[in-house]
């Protein structure tokens, strides 16, 4: 699928309502799980910029959202973290994450991306503007990943000489341009910068 049939499929899901549900906030199962998010696409590819209707639309669905859980979580009473993720260039992953549990919550909070060393201007984020007192927007690495055991896949593994030799090369250009490498159970682990994630993000203690 390409990137012009993805945001009409995306699209189409936001005028259908497709992504409601009434029944995440039962208080004894969300205590449970401790984790909550609403994700507009978990797609990984995305490189164009979603412009004009779709990201007004994209917004707009993220901030009604984000007024209806808030108002969800605080007539439950308990201690939880709001975030609103925006994804820049990668809009159609953004998404509103809820945490519960002092664990939890820290993990998201403090934890959970990396800080760029050159911080940006913040981009415009509409509709969330009218939301300043309530959310502290900081600057994240959106990051893609590579795993040691993709890079040794075995070669006789491969449809076709062509396709392994095609991913030599991207994992060459990709470790290249690592900012970060982890050592995992497996083997390592590299980070690519891929743009910035704005974090907007409501403790309520």
């Amino acid at each position: 699928m390409n990137f012009e049939q993805r945001i009409k499929g995306i699209q189409k899901w936001i005028e259908q309502e497709e992504y409601l549900d009434e029944t995440i906030f039962d208080k004894e199962k969300l205590v449970k799980q401790k984790y909550l998010n609403f994700q507009i696409d978990d797609c990984y590819d995305y490189l164009d910029i979603v412009e004009g209707k779709t990201r007004k639309e994209i917004f707009k669905l993220l901030y009604n959202t984000y007024l209806t859980w808030k108002i969800k979580l605080m007539e439950l009473g308990i201690p939880f973290y709001l975030g609103v993720w925006i994804y820049d260039p990668r809009l159609p992953k953004s998404e509103i994450v809820c945490a519960i549990g002092d664990e939890r919550i820290n993990y998201y909070q403090n934890q959970c991306f990396d800080v760029p060393n050159n911080p940006k201007n913040i981009i415009d984020l509409k509709d969330f503007k009218q939301e300043k007192g309530n959310l502290v927007w900081s600057q994240k690495i959106d990051s893609d990943t590579l795993d040691e055991w993709e890079i040794n896949f075995p070669k006789e593994n491969y449809e076709s000489q062509q396709l392994w030799l095609q991913d030599q090369e991207y994992f060459k250009n990709f470790i290249n341009d690592s900012y970060k490498v982890e050592e995992k159970d497996n083997g390592k682990q590299y980070f690519r910068n891929v743009g910035e994630i704005w974090t907007g993000e409501m403790i309520n203690n």
